[in-house]
């Protein structure tokens, strides 16, 4: 739920760790801020799941910033446990009903938490937040907080790679972190340490723990019994069509037994109940009605409402806690056999890409996730799959408010041990994913592994995703994203033209190439040397093999050619196939996520913007291959003859038009043109001015253009640039490279 993470950004109490206002509740202090901290030992994960301890020659103690992972603040490469402490002072005189609990917004990976030295309590994880309430171990004046943190190396061999035990997706096992998959150095790099914020919560008599917010939408007309529903609507009739009840399901707590009443208020509805605790904790389903809801929508096809549900707790009239969060209304289907999904009730193909936007979660800063929704949202994408971790809240937030639906991958990746111990720590671990992020209307699934070997895609996966729906009815949750989704031809094998016959599908969910960053940054990562230094490469994910034995991209002469000739193939070959699966629209494919959008550490990956936020050329293809409206030909030639006079006629070209429309509405009166565009000049090759029409979120054939080489043209490379025109305004705009020869 938001409702704990979203607090790490929240405005905090005063520093001096009073309270502003102790009748608030509920009221927090931060203890983010310089911590020390103390190396215990060396630990390692064995097989049996023991962990082992080396305490010799350990790093020095120190500070440490809190929130950060320590891999960036003083313990590089340190899998290891570690101390860390800090002393704070608690001013409030507390009542016979308040309490006080320690929250932790994300602690990477085994925590042991101790204040005053008494044992607090335990948890395993990295993206979760957890409390515990510390009441009784909390002094008015001076407390000591100890927190113990144990990250170990899971042994190379018996556990990693192929039997790991950490649930920790990408950020433990992936070739595109630091020393990508070697034995010796794909666990560098750890994203362990109390990477998010820290703090004392004091609540008053009674509170709420989880909450789900669940809009059900049905057809207003529905409400007549001889009302039939409404086979095919496009946004602007369901925004029109639907009412709505939103359920809420909320955990109640008390500090004892009583009577309370909760109340929700959203969109100007309201609605309360009375709940008479016998215990001290219960759970309440509230019906809220909503009348023509403002509907939550991807930003291509309307706007990414959002409503705020405002929660209150109150005893003898009294407010004693209150909780705000924010809500799409929203529904969301899948059918597993086309690929296609249905935003309420309308279908809509996704333009999606992979992100792992950042390996240390303590960096993601608000500006920085502005600045990827920027790039995403200019590169016409409206999905992502956030593939194979779970991030913070902040991106997710984000990802709401610029109505980008995001693929929310569970974090396992490949193999793991086949224990039962295993089993029931991803089922715990799976059902706080969705618990904590459940209220976010971006997400539209989950999906319980990635790239799953025999045995997890028979139990472990199936069971997996028999918890997920347990907790989460309103989304379809998958077993696996399977290799069978995951297309490299021109990459792993094959070439990519190969993707003019369709492999795969109904949903693409990785397809790509590598290429380098930028001039810059490739020498900042391994330096001037040429050749390059080719272990420094491999260290940071650079795949040799594939590179030059299937790929084929030249070396070059220098740093500059080789840049610009592994960025090269990595735009051909998206832009190439993207233009193929969309095509295929509802046809062959339902849904398309490019692999991979930007690197997560400064890296050689299948990324088309670097870890510098550096668009590559590949940026560039994707953002003309994903155009909502793409206009796009098949040439039967790409190399032209002017001939020769008194030897040989020069030739002429046909181009096959097509349109891609993904809005939901259809055009008319269109016309369309071919050029050639080079040498600083940009010659009329062809044009079609009768009027044509393109349909509403389909594939249009168009007639033909039939192009001659204009006259007065030199030899050499140039583009043919496609123009689809309605009046004045350039609707599309499609290129594709053609050679000129005498």
């Amino acid at each position: 739920m938001r409702s704990l993470l979203a607090l790490a950004f929240s405005v905090l109490v005063s520093c001096n760790l009073a309270f502003a206002e102790p009748a608030t509740y509920p009221a927090r202090i931060s203890l983010d801020g310089a911590w020390d901290y103390q190396p215990l030992a060396r630990t390692t994960l064995k097989a049996d799941g023991s962990i082992a301890e080396d305490r010799a020659n350990l790093p020095a103690a120190g500070k440490m910033p809190v929130p950060s992972n320590w891999h960036l603040s003083g313990l590089p490469n340190f899998n290891g446990r570690v101390l860390f402490t800090r002393e704070f002072d608690f001013a409030e005189k507390l009542g016979p009903a308040d309490r006080v609990f320690l929250v932790f917004h994300g602690v990477d990976y085994f925590a042991d938490v101790e204040l005053n030295g008494a044992p607090v309590g335990k948890h395993e994880g990295y993206f979760q937040s957890f409390e515990f309430d510390v009441t009784p171990k909390l002094k008015r004046g001076s407390n000591r907080l100890a927190v113990t943190v144990d990250a170990p190396l899971e042994e190379p061999g018996p556990v990693w790679p192929d039997h790991k035990r950490m649930i920790k997706g990408v950020f433990s096992h992936w070739d595109c972190k630091p020393g990508s998959t070697s034995m010796q150095y794909g666990q560098d790099g750890t994203t362990a340490g109390i990477w998010n914020s820290v703090e004392l919560e004091t609540r008053h008599e009674a509170w709420l723990g989880n909450v789900k917010i669940q809009p059900f939408l049905y057809e207003r007309a529905l409400s007549n019994e001889r009302a039939t529903r409404a086979e095919h609507l496009e946004p602007a009739q369901a925004s029109e069509a639907f009412d709505a009840k939103v359920f809420i399901t909320a955990e109640v707590h008390a500090a004892r037994p009583g009577k309370y009443v909760l109340t929700a208020e959203a969109g100007g509805s309201q609605v309360s109940s009375e709940i008479d605790l016998g215990t001290t904790a219960a759970t309440v389903v509230l019906v809220l009605p909503m009348e023509h809801p403002r509907l939550w929508w991807t930003w291509d096809l309307g706007e990414p409402y959002l409503y705020t549900c405002k929660l209150t707790l109150a005893a003898k009239a009294e407010t004693v806690y209150g909780r705000e969060i924010p809500f799409g209304v929203r529904s969301i289907a899948l059918d597993e056999k086309t690929g296609e999904w249905r935003l309420n009730g309308v279908r809509f193909f996704i333009r999606g890409t992979n992100i792992v936007p950042e390996l240390y979660l303590s960096k993601y800063t608000a500006a920085r996730i502005a600045e990827d929704i920027k790039l995403l949202r200019g590169a016409y994408i409206n999905g992502v799959r956030v593939c194979v971790h779970m991030n913070r809240p902040e991106l997710y937030d984000a990802l709401d408010r610029a109505g980008i639906v995001a693929w929310q991958d569970f974090p396992l990746q490949w193999d793991y041990t086949h224990t039962d111990a295993l089993m029931q720590e991803a089922a715990r671990q799976l059902r706080d994913m969705i618990r904590q992020f459940y209220n976010h209307a971006s997400i539209i699934t989950w999906v319980c592994q990635n790239e799953s070997t025999a045995y997890n895609v028979n139990i472990l996966d199936p069971f997996l995703a028999r918890v997920g729906a347990q907790e989460d009815s309103s989304r379809p949750v998958r077993p696996v994203s399977a290799f069978s989704e995951h297309l490299y031809e021109g990459w792993y094998g094959g070439d990519y033209h190969n993707y003019l016959a369709l492999p795969g599908g109904p949903i693409i969910s990785e397809l790509g190439a590598q290429a380098l960053s930028s001039l810059e940054e490739m020498r900042a990562m391994v330096g001037d040397a040429w050749p390059p230094d080719w272990q420094k490469m491999a260290y940071h994910d650079f795949q040799y093999d594939q590179t030059f034995h299937v790929a084929r991209v030249p070396l070059g002469t220098g740093w500059p050619e080789f840049v610009r000739n592994s960025q090269t193939y990595q735009a051909e070959l998206l832009k190439y196939a993207i233009e193929h699966y969309r095509r295929a629209k509802y046809r062959k494919v339902g849904s398309f996520f490019q692999f991979l959008f930007g690197d997560c550490w400064p890296s050689i990956t299948w990324a088309v913007v670097s870890y510098d936020r550096k668009p590559k050329l590949g940026y560039e293809a994707v953002k003309r291959a994903y155009q909502p409206v793409l206009i796009g030909g098949d040439l039967d030639r790409t190399v032209l003859s002017l001939g020769r006079k008194g030897e040989r006629e020069a030739t002429g070209f046909d181009v096959h038009v097509w349109v891609v429309n993904d809005e939901h509405h259809g055009f008319e009166g269109l016309t369309y043109e071919a050029s050639l565009k080079g040498h600083g000049r940009e010659i009329s090759a062809g044009r079609h001015d009768s009027p044509v029409t393109v349909a509403a979120d389909q594939v249009t054939g168009l007639p033909e253009l039939s192009c001659n080489p204009p006259a007065g043209l030199a030899p050499g490379e140039y583009e043919l640039v496609l123009t689809l025109r309605q009046g004045n305004r350039v609707v599309s705009e499609n290129t594709y490279p053609v050679t000129v020869v005498e």
